[in-house]
């Protein structure tokens, strides 16, 4: 899974579609308006409380196998990991297009690093599992788990950006 949120333009940005798109949306394995509400809603809640986005990782998960679509756990790791990984490009949107040309060149090379990281770590971690009933869980955990961290980190790149003015003049 390749990754990478922007909260303000997000938090229910992504839901409020008609019935026949949620109904789609689960039958096809994409995340559904209530699993991103229910990210959305806790992230809210952490920045008001000033906690940790962690917390956060796993919320979609119960909704989607509440509502006992056919696959797995490891389905709706999936399908969480695809609101946090919309989230971390929202964001990297952002910054991307505050700063100048060099400065995106890494950030871009810095992202496939980083995507290729997480494909060699969660592949790894499922070898370890290879073969027990947990592998893919333990496999689309990792993405769902590094992909959500990244997009924290992603977070704070840019509010720090923020903070030293680089949003002021756009691609410096």
């Amino acid at each position: 899974m390749r990754a990478t949120l922007l909260l303000a333009a997000f938090v229910g940005g992504l839901g409020a579609l008609p019935a026949s798109a949620i109904a789609a949306q689960d039958s096809d394995g994409l995340p559904a308006p209530d699993e991103i509400a229910a990210i959305d809603s806790c992230l809210e809640q952490a920045i008001k409380d000033k906690q940790e986005f962690k917390s956060c990782v796993g919320k979609a998960i119960p909704i989607c196998i509440e509502k006992q679509i056919p696959g797995t756990v490891f389905d709706c790791q999936r399908r969480e990991t695809e609101i946090w990984r919309r989230k971390l490009e929202a964001i990297d949107a952002e910054i991307r297009a505050h700063v100048p040309a060099k400065v995106d060149k890494e950030f871009r090379e810095a992202a496939r690093a980083w995507a290729a990281y997480v494909e060699k770590k969660c592949t790894l971690i499922y070898v370890f599992n290879r073969g027990s009933t947990g592998d893919l869980k333990a496999e689309h955990g990792c993405r769902l788990e590094e992909t959500a961290r990244r997009m924290a980190e992603q977070w704070g790149w840019r509010d720090w950006l923020k903070e030293r003015d680089w949003f002021k003049d756009s691609r410096r």
